[in-house]
């Protein structure tokens, strides 16, 4: 069997030449292929002639490939085991285009057997290191390339905002740990310093409150892996056929669905942003309120600027190790709060008295709160498809909310014990007041952490806006591009320290993204989704439980919400949080 050909049953068929749809500079010809329109060559050679040699291929033309009576469920194994010994041959052609043929046959995304999606960007060394260190916001938009940002389409594309997962690691290189280390960032990171606050405003319910969201949290994350799944009707196996979180939507809802989705999850990575910067603020004037005369929103501006030059990168692997920096700055604040804990244990016996078990006027400010901190549905399918073996999702779903509850019930009981009634919406301000070596500590690298997280979460929504002017003049022409790149950056810069200035109440405005946004991302849309997709497979008492999952959801959001607002107006009337 020569090499561009294969062979199945008694039929012979070649699927046109074109040009490699992945290359931007060039455009597919006969691109849409499918099993039901595969022509048969005109140039195609006779069997009779034992001895016959295929013509040689242009220089400006791709070799034609054959495939021959190969379904729709069998093309994406074939393409996917060519696509593999090209690339082991340094052919960076062949998984490319042959991951086209897949997708476009008709057939599912993924190339390989147990449903895993093959990647054709190659990988080099530095970009892999980088992977390792690469935290969980990296976040996947749906945005088409060459298409409108929402089109009705039922499977997954190539993007204009690829996966920071994705391109840093795309043969499926994630193990379990790695796995791990991108969702814990989300579950336990500047969230953590709020959890002695609403154990203080909440009553030691809190505490079993963040047990039962996270264990809520987990079942509906392996919900929305299962939507990534189909099974299929020829093969019978379970495969996956859609990319991200926005893909499903758009499976459920079609554009709109897309819309809807990407919307919540621009909005997320805008208010995280804007917490990094109020997070930012109170760190600067706690650090050099006493030795400056410069009022909270002076310092609050002039340090602010700080974080607007990282605006500007675009290399996905200063992103990752700038990334992993943030991370180890906060790794230093909580090392220094729990050696505050453990220094000031004297007043936990006279400040355990104090805390109600529950606080049900301030509660559901406690409940939005604790619902944030249970976020990481947005990235759920970018870390899973990433993973060597897809079976361990689910196991990476318990590890992370297991070690993530674990974190914030420990900081959140032994800082309210610590600080008592006068426990603040930050803790680290708290333990700030301590000695100047913590308070150095502690400043330092939560201003490091707000500035270095900043990027990453407003890179998305840069390329989101930047989507606007895709294919116009703005783009085309230096200049303007330039222009329109350092104006959005500005005024996207601006709005998050204006609305961290308007709002300088970090429980409260953590809590409403966690009530407004958290209640959609971790219970509305995966449990919605899951039972439209997979109605007709679900037992009664499956669909009763993702029923009552879906309304215990939407009633505590409510009820989060509805007591952050109260929080908020009381907050302003009076300007102090608790």
């Amino acid at each position: 069997m020569s090499d561009p050909e294969l062979y199945c049953l008694d039929t012979r068929v070649t699927i046109s030449t074109f040009k490699d749809p992945f290359d931007s500079s060039s455009s597919p010809k006969n691109s849409t292929v499918s099993p039901s329109n595969l022509s048969t060559s005109k140039g195609k050679p006779s069997t009779k002639n034992k001895h016959h040699k295929h013509r040689k291929p242009k220089k400006d033309t791709k070799p034609e490939h054959l495939y021959e009576g190969v379904d729709a469920d069998t093309i994406p194994l074939l393409a996917g085991r060519r696509a593999r010994s090209n690339t082991s041959a340094g052919s960076s052609y062949g998984s490319s285009r042959l991951s086209f043929l897949a997708r476009e046959s008709g057939s599912i995304n993924n190339l390989r057997g147990d449903g895993t999606e093959f990647h054709e960007e190659s990988l080099n060394k530095s970009d892999f290191c980088a992977s390792l260190f690469l935290p969980s916001l990296s976040f996947q938009s749906s945005l088409p390339r060459g298409r409108h940002i929402f089109d009705d389409t039922r499977g997954s594309s190539n993007s204009v905002m690829e996966s920071f997962v994705e391109k840093l690691y795309p043969d499926r290189r994630g193990t379990i740990m790695l796995a791990t280390w991108n969702l814990l960032p989300l579950l336990a990171g500047s969230a953590v310093f709020t959890m002695p606050f609403a154990v203080v405003i909440g009553g030691y319910f809190s505490l079993v409150f963040m047990l039962v969201m996270s264990l809520m949290a987990d079942v509906t994350g392996v919900l929305l892996i299962d939507c990534l799944y189909e099974i299929s009707p020829n093969s019978g196996t379970r495969k996956r056929v859609r990319k991200d979180f926005a893909d499903i939507g758009r499976s459920v809802w079609g554009r709109t669905g897309a819309f809807i989705v990407h919307s919540f999850l621009v909005v997320y990575l805008f208010l995280g942003d804007v917490l990094n910067m109020l997070l930012l603020s109170k760190s600067v004037y706690s650090l050099l309120h006493t030795c400056t005369k410069l009022s909270f929103v002076a310092l609050s501006c002039l340090f602010s600027i700080l974080a607007y030059p990282t605006l500007f990168i675009k290399r996905l692997t200063i992103l990752a190790y700038i990334s992993l920096l943030s991370i180890i700055t906060i790794l230093f604040s909580i090392v220094a709060l729990i050696f505050v804990f453990i220094h000031e244990r004297d007043s936990w016996s006279h400040n355990y008295k104090d805390i109600p078990f529950l606080n049900i006027e301030r509660f559901p400010l406690a409940a939005g709160i604790i619902m944030f901190s249970c976020i990481s549905h947005c990235v759920l399918p970018q870390v899973e498809g990433n993973l060597m073996d897809a079976s361990n999702s689910s196991k990476v779903i318990h590890i992370s909310y297991i070690t993530s509850v674990l974190i914030n019930i420990l900081i959140g009981i032994f800082g309210a014990l610590t600080f008592g009634l006068k426990t603040e919406s930050l803790v680290t301000l708290n333990a700030s007041r301590i000695n100047e070596i913590i308070r150095t500590i502690i400043g330092v690298s939560s201003i490091g952490y707000s500035v270095l997280n900043y990027p990453l979460n407003m890179f998305i929504i840069c390329e989101t806006v930047d989507k606007i002017i895709h294919d116009t003049k703005v783009e085309q022409n230096k200049k303007y591009y330039y222009a329109w790149v350092a104006l959005t950056r500005l005024v996207l810069f601006a709005s998050t320290v204006g609305l961290a200035l308007l709002i300088p109440y970090f429980g409260i405005l953590l809590s409403l993204r966690g009530c407004l946004i958290g209640t959609c991302l971790v219970f509305v849309f995966p449990c919605y989704f899951h039972l439209k997709l997979k109605w007709q497979l679900l037992s009664w008492f499956q669909k009763t439980v993702e029923i009552s999952l879906l309304v215990i959801g939407v009633v505590l959001g409510l009820c989060a919400l509805y007591g952050t607002i109260t929080s908020l107006v009381y907050a302003f009337e009076t300007g102090v949080e608790l």
